[in-house]
């Protein structure tokens, strides 16, 4: 088992572009440097990580790209969670 920088994969390609898009657009947003909707960029975290998740899981990925797109929807799921609970 190997594990490689770059994925292997179209799957695991496509979740690491996105996870890569998504901490950049995250981190731009939370300096408020550039204004996009928040929903957009938790849509873009959530489509990776499900990417990320099934290249793993189908495709066998084992890349470190590959692997920084569960971070990007651990994320994105913990700000839906808290949004819903801290809802007043």
């Amino acid at each position: 088992m190997k594990i490689t920088i770059w994925p292997t994969s179209g799957m695991g390609f496509w979740s690491a572009f996105l996870s890569v898009i998504f901490f950049i657009l995250f981190y731009l947003e939370t300096r408020n440097i550039i204004l996009i909707p928040s929903i957009g960029i938790a849509a873009i975290g959530l489509v990776g990580f499900f990417r990320g998740t099934m290249s793993i899981i189908q495709d066998k990925e084992r890349s470190i790209l590959a692997f920084l797109s569960i971070p990007a929807g651990v994320i994105v799921i913990f700000r839906i969670l808290s949004e819903i609970i801290n809802s007043q």
